[in-house]
């Protein structure tokens, strides 16, 4: 590759709603970017234009697409196929053009992160520390018959990142978070490739004697296929390098690569491994990279956004287009914890941008107008250029900070109100006020009943802090120590209060958007017991319960007596249920899915009890109730419906014999959970956090086990992207942090390589201290 030739931006891609994961160029020279929206697409090149226009738009998969490939045109499939890979642990093949999938193969049981095609052969790679090798050209157009599974390569001890199949039959190469490259020669390993001191990310073939490989250590290296050995390292990039892909001249030729990386740039680099331009862009990170035929490069970015560059002066954008770039990432604001530690005081001013820089990409930071700036050394151009400001992490006092707005005024808590007919309230309220004048005035402004007085008060006294003679009453009861009172996440404070307080069987269940701690713990994790919902709102679960008895058949419908029966053993005394009386509940939970949320209401209050998990979840018995209940998760479930079983789940963690369940039904039941993302609601998502956050506990405590803690923090990693309620968010990080201390250096890793370090990074932005506080404690331990 020439020196002397510059990328510039040729066209931008957008439609995609989220991270553009992975690209991939065919022969013809279109693009197929596949995205976290759950979505992959297929751009063709637009006549007598520089753009690429959105020719197909490939639907199928339940979860965020993160792997993609093109199948060359051969002599089964003409057109050639696309393949796409899935968080969903499936891979959908589809003919150019057909959004609906000709196939679906299934077989792994975790994300299918990497896929390659080559000369009638597919290879999937996946978290599930497995890659598979499907024939492509077995089946004929016109068979039925799903693509065969020729081969499972099983011997990598983490999640597989990358493979890629060589030329002329000398194997395949598989890359792992194991921070191993392995060769395969007729499904037996041939090879191992050790050197990576970190996740090995991307694979990418150069010739039939080298490769290139890149990892979270922030390096690039070339291998000798044939000894083993490593032949040279690239350094340049200053954070995870994620893509690699090897740049071919016109007669095919080696003459360079390019790479992204988690530090906002993608480099281009010449076949003796200099960095010869580096391409900044104004987001995050860069996930995946390609090179179309033409030598143009295509990067998948994680702001949902592609975008081609090309070295043709033919193909380039006009210079308002290309402006417009260089501004957003020079408008891009930069962490200082990306730069480390800054004295302002001893930075240069802009005079030191009159000295050359030393290398492509070297960044420098100056003081200009007040602010740090930071700037990239462009090899090609001979300047610097500006990559946007440094703001620091740390960040210095505000009058108003943990303010919160709300229709032009500030308030020291916005709450969020959601009532069980779907509506969604805000609920204002300053320190200095008087809880029950702000209720009596939330009252009057939404035409809620008066008798719902107590209740918005004493809520507002338990989740703001505020000190009251009713306090001590309030605080009486459950207490939950992830969120500083004795509230049900959601629903009602008290046991016996009147007007309910569960959104699912009143229309007064109030759910703060976020939550005043108190003075921040020295340590947010490990959590070593279990979390409960215990609240019990008699008198909304009572009516419910003996409404949906009177609608459900007759050979489930509990007579008078055995209603009165089963709540008299419940509500009596809620701390002491016995087992011989809850007997009526076996047959109310045979209530058809819409209606058998009430019983799997008093399903929950009474998995607290001992002797109710002795006599019902013990053996083959609370194998059936987990099985139950992992089939209420799944539509035609109501949401309601899946966030009661959500809570029973959670509720199995009281004693041994429901743990014992839940580690023996982990695998599923975490597949299950895992797949419901995004939640319906906030009330869901946290009930999903805690029952993964208990999982969390039980697996690094009595119950160890190392694949069913990876599957914990993957499903903990999907609820974090996906979630917006800070309890949920703080549980989930909670939940990251219990595993990561408690368990072996294989799950931190792990941890690495589920890229949860930006969304770590984001969560230090949040306005509530304890996510905030969680995130940052969590980042420093992975940097450690």
């Amino acid at each position: 590759m020439s020196e002397s030739r510059e990328y510039k931006l040729r066209c931008t891609l957008l439609g995609h709603t989220a991270d553009v994961r992975a690209v991939v160029a065919t022969s013809a020279g279109d693009v197929i970017t596949a995205s976290r929206d759950k979505t992959a697409r297929q751009w063709k090149p637009q006549q007598g234009s520089n753009a690429l226009s959105c020719e197909t738009e490939y639907t199928g998969h339940t979860g965020y697409v993160t792997s993609v490939c093109w199948v060359a045109p051969n002599s089964c499939w003409k057109d050639g196929l696309t393949v796409t890979g899935s968080r969903d642990s499936t891979v959908l093949v589809f003919t150019p053009g057909s959004a609906t999938p000709l196939k679906q193969l299934t077989g792994h049981t975790d994300t299918v992160s990497c896929l390659h095609s080559k000369d009638g052969v597919l290879v999937s790679g996946s978290w599930d520390h497995t890659a598979r090798v499907w024939s492509t050209v077995t089946d004929s157009p016109t068979s039925s018959t799903p693509f065969q599974c020729v081969a499972t390569l099983k011997t990598h001890t983490g999640p597989l990142w990358a493979v890629a199949i060589l030329d002329n039959s000398q194997g395949i190469l598989t890359a792992s978070a194991d921070k191993t490259i392995l060769l395969w020669k007729h499904f037996k390993v041939t090879r191992k490739f050790s050197g990576h001191t970190d996740c090995v990310r991307a694979i990418a073939v150069v010739s039939s004697n080298s490769f290139l490989s890149a990892a979270n250590d922030a390096s690039i290296r070339r291998w000798d296929l044939h000894t083993g050995h490593c032949t040279a390292v690239f350094y340049g990039h200053t954070n995870f390098v994620y893509t690699l892909s090897a740049v071919l001249g016109p007669g095919g030729g080696y003459s360079g690569f390019v790479s992204g990386s988690e530090d906002r740039t993608a480099r281009v680099w010449n076949n003796e491994g200099a960095c010869v331009q580096t391409l900044n862009l104004p987001c995050q990170s860069i996930w995946s990279v390609a090179v179309l035929p033409n030598t143009d490069i295509v990067v998948g970015t994680s702001d949902g956004v592609c975008r081609v560059y090309s070295c043709s002066e033919d193909r380039t954008a006009g210079a308002e287009e290309r402006q417009a770039l260089a501004d957003s990432v020079a408008a891009a604001v930069r962490p200082a914890a990306e730069i480390g530690d800054i004295n302002t005081s001893q930075l240069p001013d802009r005079s030191a941008l009159l000295q050359a820089g030393s290398k492509d990409g070297q960044t420098i930071m100056v003081r200009e107008d007040g602010k740090v700036m930071c700037y990239s050394w462009s090899s090609t151009k001979e300047q610097w250029e500006s990559v946007g400001e440094v703001v620091g992490g740390t960040g210095a006092s505000n009058a108003n900070a943990g303010k919160a707005l709300y229709q032009g005024k500030e308030y020291d808590f916005v709450f969020n109100v959601e009532l069980d007919e779907g509506a969604g309230l805000k609920l204002p309220y300053n320190n200095n006020e008087d809880p029950y004048v702000v209720a009596q005035r939330f009252i009057d402004q939404n035409e809620l009943p008066q008798e719902q007085l107590d209740q918005v008060a004493n809520f507002i006294i338990t989740n703001s802090s505020t000190p009251s003679a009713s306090s001590a009453a309030a605080s009486s009861g459950y207490y939950d120590p992830f969120t500083g009172g004795n509230r049900y996440v959601p629903g009602s404070n008290s046991s016996n209060g009147a007007g309910g307080g569960d959104p699912l069987t009143s229309s007064g269940g109030y759910v703060p958007s976020a939550t005043a701690a108190a003075a921040a713990q020295s340590c947010h994790y490990p959590q070593t017991t279990a979390l409960l919902f215990e609240a019990c709102n008699v008198q909304g679960i009572t009516a419910k319960f003996k409404e949906n008895n009177t609608m459900v058949d007759d050979k489930v419908r509990l007579t008078d007596a055995e209603v009165e029966q089963l709540l008299g053993a419940i509500f009596d005394d809620t701390s002491n249920i016995k087992a011989e009386n809850v007997g009526p509940l076996e047959k109310a939970l045979q209530w058809c899915p819409e209606r058998v949320w009430p019983s799997l209401d008093l399903l929950r209050l009474s998995l607290r009890s001992r002797t109710v998990q002795q006599q019902w979840v013990a053996g083959s018995k609370g194998t059936g109730i987990v099985s139950l209940l992992t089939t209420l998760l799944k539509p035609p479930a109501a949401a309601t419906t899946q966030l009661l079983a959500l809570r029973c789940l959670s509720n199995l963690s009281a004693h041994d014999e429901g743990c014992e369940q839940l580690v023996a039904a982990a695998d599923g039941l975490l597949a299950t959970v895992t797949a419901m993302a995004p939640y319906a609601n906030k009330n869901m998502e946290i009930a999903a956090a805690t029952l993964l956050l208990n999982c969390a506990v039980l697996l690094t405590g009595k119950f160890k086990e190392l694949s069913e803690l990876c599957q914990v923090l993957s499903g903990l990693c999907t609820l974090l992207l996906s979630c917006s309620e800070a309890e949920a968010q703080y549980r989930t990080l909670v939940g990251v942090g219990t595993i990561l201390v408690k368990s072996s250096a294989e799950c931190s890793q792990f941890a690495v390589s589920l890229d949860i370090k930006p969304l770590l990074q984001t969560l230090t932005h949040s306005a509530v201290d304890k996510v905030k506080e969680c995130s940052l404690q969590l980042l420093a331990s992975m940097a450690a």
